[in-house]
């Protein structure tokens, strides 16, 4: 149960953090040497965020728990994306009406 408990967590920190790594998700250290910033550390699961190239990096997961967290991931985004786009459109009718004044 600790570790459902933990991968939620997870999720919930990814959700919360989607705009600052829209360019993926990984299981594995980059070796390139990305400045990584550690969000989330558990008892199971690490979450490391680059936010100069936007990507996550996730330690703890099973292979499961990785397709999960790719799907719900890719689900987010698309959510994000669309929720962006709707506040770009306000801000663009509120700029039409201060024109029309």
């Amino acid at each position: 149960m600790k570790r459902e408990k933990e991968f939620e967590k997870v999720k919930e920190i990814i959700k919360t953090n989607i705009r600052d790594a829209r360019c993926g998700i990984f299981f594995s250290r980059n070796t390139v040497g990305d400045i990584m910033f550690n969000i989330y550390t558990g008892e199971i699961f690490t979450v490391d965020i680059c936010r100069h190239w936007e990507y996550y990096e996730v330690f703890g997961c099973t292979d499961k728990e990785a397709m999960e967290l790719n799907e719900y991931y890719e689900k987010i985004k698309k959510e994000d994306y669309k929720l962006e786009r709707e506040e770009w459109d306000e801000e663009d009718e509120e700029w039409d009406e201060e024109d029309e004044e």
